[in-house]
């Protein structure tokens, strides 16, 4: 990064404490919603990709109003490169990283989400530094030293809480759930990564919509909900097992369809006379469902969403996903206060990993700051 990248960084920088501070709200807003999803979604027989997709589609008008009251007169993309760019945006971020989340939850458990979710911060830099969207920490500062550190402590105390969580759920198909889980983080550190590299970078090539993060947000969704539907729409329509959809063979009476299976499996356990279907099997939202959709269009879509993209226009998306183990903690707090689990000494360890690096990690952004406006400083003397 040369001279005039830090007087741009300079010129244009929020403090990190307003990042900081909004990057630690969206986690606690991300770190209720496998529980919601598990306990009145999933329990409710919703149909994974049919509930995404009213996120998305709900959320998007949302998304377009925010985008009207706080960055001025709507602006539609303006060529075939912002078409194909938003494209892969909702492909990767909405459609693929949503849709591998809720499944993961559904096939394991969010317990087995939530461990996989101390790799994004691993997949994200890891990315950056690979194609030159972010340098390397400075081994020869303090400040990458305490980042690197800040990072790989906050991961690992994540895994350490999540682990003491293990076990405690029954699962439908561990594989299929870990294999998800898994894409999530990898498709949301590519959404991250390909915002900061086309749009946020001081001469990135689709610059015009660096300071419309919400507009960004709001475009981005509307493509996540196209191919969420078209996903659904598919399912349904080649009873697509993987989605919830489709039969499981012939039945004469309802038991037939229990055999081998337990309440709260989506899998063949609904009679319509003739076939065993999956419970799933529907494009419809259950009534016991509304609260979690309520909850994850505005929350965890919207808001989380909007700060997100506003959080990586203001620093480096290997510092905001920093943060994302933080979101272990806030589901462990949260099943203690809400659902009464006990919290044990791994989880209080974890907890104080986590503190500890996401304090390195602030640490070593206000040292760059300080850099920053040093720099800014000589350039305009």
């Amino acid at each position: 990064m040369d001279v005039d990248d830090f007087a741009h960084k300079a010129r244009h920088a929020v403090p990190f404490w307003i990042v900081a501070v909004l990057l630690v709200l969206v986690q606690v807003g991300f770190g209720g919603y496998p529980a919601l999803v598990k306990r009145f979604a999933q329990h409710a027989y919703a149909n994974a990709v049919y509930f995404s997709f009213v996120r998305d589609a709900a959320c998007f008008p949302l998304l377009i109003v925010g985008a009207r009251v706080f960055e001025g007169p709507l602006v539609f993309p303006r060529s075939i490169g912002d078409l194909v760019f938003f494209m892969a945006l909702g492909l990767t971020g909405m459609f693929g990283g949503q849709l591998s989340y809720i499944l993961g939850i559904y096939f394991a458990s969010p317990d087995v989400a939530s461990i996989y979710q101390p790799a994004m911060p691993v997949w994200a830099t890891a990315l950056v530094l690979v194609t030159g969207t972010e340098p390397l920490p400075p081994l020869n500062a303090w400040r990458g030293w305490f980042k690197l550190s800040g990072i790989g402590l906050a991961a690992g105390g994540a895994v350490l809480m999540a682990l003491s969580k293990q076990g405690k759920t029954q699962m439908q198909n561990p594989l299929l759930g870990n294999m998800c889980a898994l894409a999530n983080t990898i498709l949301f550190a590519i959404y991250l990564a390909l915002q900061k590299r086309y749009l946020f970078l001081p001469r990135a090539k689709l610059a015009f919509w660096r300071d419309l993060p919400v507009h960004v947000t709001a475009w981005s969704y509307g493509f996540g909900a196209f191919f969420m539907i078209l996903c659904g729409l598919l399912g349904f329509e080649f009873n697509v097992a993987f989605l919830g959809f489709g039969v499981g063979g012939e039945c004469a009476v309802p038991a037939d369809c229990n055999v081998g299976n337990n309440d709260t499996s989506a899998w063949r356990n609904f009679c319509d006379g003739t076939t065993c279907r999956m419970k799933t099997d529907s494009l419809t939202i259950p009534s016991e469902s509304v609260g979690p959709l309520v909850y994850a269009v505005f929350v965890t879509s919207a808001i989380n969403y909007g700060l997100i993209s506003f959080a990586n226009r203001h620093a480096s998306t290997s510092t905001i996903t920093a943060f994302w183990p933080l979101q272990v903690l806030v589901a462990v707090v949260i099943s203690y206060l809400v659902f009464g689990d006990t919290i044990t000494y791994m989880q209080i360890g974890g907890a104080v990993m986590i503190a500890a690096g996401l304090g390195l990690v602030v640490v070593s952004n206000w040292l760059e700051e300080r850099l920053h406006h040093a720099y800014a400083l000589l350039v305009n003397e």
